[in-house]
């Protein structure tokens, strides 16, 4: 396995630990379109858009943390080419990308008015 395979394969994983860790620790505390985790439900009210991007940096970066050991367990176990190995693992990391999403969706739900 190629060592662009092995360092490409972090890098959702990295990406969402950096930024769960700026969205939990430096959140944007003004509601934008622009920065910051931003949806219609989010965007309801100032404690919704806090709740939101305090949910989202730590779920990311617990999850972004997960798929780094995911990564460490499944890279010497899926025996294809190595296109085939980044493509089956980055799917697996795109599926964890967004379904913190759906979940923090679901959580704002308390917010509805």
């Amino acid at each position: 396995m190629s060592l662009f395979v092995k360092v490409f394969s972090f890098l959702i994983p990295i990406i969402m630990i950096i930024m769960g860790i700026k969205m939990w620790f430096l959140p944007v505390r003004t509601i934008n379109p622009h920065h910051g985790y931003h949806s219609r439900k989010s965007m309801l009210s100032q404690d919704a858009w806090d709740y939101a991007q305090a949910c989202m940096g730590k779920t990311w970066t617990l999850v972004g943390i997960a798929l780094i050991f995911v990564t460490i367990f499944l890279l010497p176990r899926i025996a294809l080419s190595d296109i085939n190995t980044l493509i089956t693992i980055l799917s697996i990391q795109i599926v964890f990308l967004f379904l913190p999403m759906a979940w923090v969706e679901i959580a704002l739900g308390r917010f509805d008015q």
